[in-house]
């Protein structure tokens, strides 16, 4: 069976949820749902209502309702940008349901100083819907296509610098408005969904709404290859960078060197594997690994294969 005549809808299994009991605390302490079988169905009557707009592999396997934003190597030096005292926003570039979002709050960063952003504004809503505990803090949420340089800024930031006096992030209705003073901006699965030229484009954006304090940095993960190149899934075909090909985008081809630094690692997905294969990557500019885990909602074929690449970079 071929991915393209894979049917997807036949995969909507609580079992690939993995809820464990890191998992399981999150989601009862965001949910506000305490008993696990309640919690359980709440998670799949979210799940469908969300797949019938739009059958997205996040959705089937349940990544809405597990943050990946703390596995990330920068996550601590992301909370304690949140720590400091320079006012420096972050941003969630399509935050999806806004479950990396509320993960950062819970840890410690300042629900004051966040926005979110997504092209579909329905999926912020879904993520409400979910998360729906009393005690969540409310984060304004923008809607926007980051292809759009009237929204996210494709040109640098004023010479002068951005503007000192206070904003107040609920009356932002674009991210132009807070451009060079965002000190965090995090992305997961979100780059992989555009074309080489695009990919280019949006990383000249995201640097260019970052503020311009040595520090400050860009974060997330996405799918990838060892090799710049295509992969196929049931769906379409996506264009991935290599971590090299990544990182040189930040040091080398968009910005001037000595701009940005760069770090990634890569992680192998596999349909229907629960073997961990380490394989070292000597043309990446930092030390990479491919991990192999179980992809069960993929037919098992050479052309579904799938790695995710978790990467960040800090300008200098």
């Amino acid at each position: 069976m071929s991915a393209t005549d894979f049917d997807s809808s036949k995969f909507l299994d609580l079992n690939f949820s993995r809820l464990d009991d890191e998992r399981l605390t999150f989601l009862k302490q965001t949910t506000g749902i305490t008993d696990t079988e309640e919690l359980k169905k709440h998670i799949l009557e979210i799940q469908a209502k969300a797949y019938s707009v739009n059958p997205y592999p996040c959705i089937r396997l349940f990544s809405f309702i597990m943050p990946r934003i703390h596995k990330n190597p920068a996550y601590p030096r992301f909370l304690d940008l949140g720590k400091s005292d320079d006012g420096g926003i972050f941003v969630d570039l399509g935050c999806f349901f806004g479950t990396d979002t509320r993960k950062a709050v819970q840890d410690g960063f300042p629900a004051s100083r966040t926005i979110t952003t997504d092209l579909e504004p329905k999926w912020w809503d879904f993520g409400k819907q979910f998360f729906k505990s009393p005690d969540l803090p409310q984060i304004p949420f923008i809607t926007g296509s980051i292809t759009d340089s009237n929204f996210l800024p494709s040109d640098p930031p004023p010479a002068d610098g951005p503007s000192e006096s206070p904003i107040d992030l609920g009356s932002v209705t674009s991210l132009r408005e807070i451009q060079g003073r965002v000190s965090a901006i995090h992305e997961s699965a979100v780059i992989h969904l555009f074309d080489e030229p695009t990919q280019a484009a949006l990383v000249k954006s995201i640097g260019n709404l970052l503020s311009s304090k040595p520090g400050s940095i860009a974060f997330g993960s996405h799918a990838a290859k060892p090799t710049k190149g295509f992969r196929r899934d049931a769906r379409r075909e996506m264009f991935c960078h290599s971590p090299e090909t990544w990182n040189a985008l930040w040091e080398k081809e968009l910005f001037p060197e000595g701009t940005f630094k760069g770090e990634c690692s890569i992680l192998y997905l596999r349909s229907r594997s629960r073997e961990l294969n380490h394989m070292t990557l000597p043309s990446a500019p930092a030390e990479a690994s491919l991990i192999e885990v179980p992809r069960p909602d993929l037919p098992k074929s050479e052309e579904t294969r799938f790695w995710l690449m978790t990467w960040h970079v800090t300008r200098l």
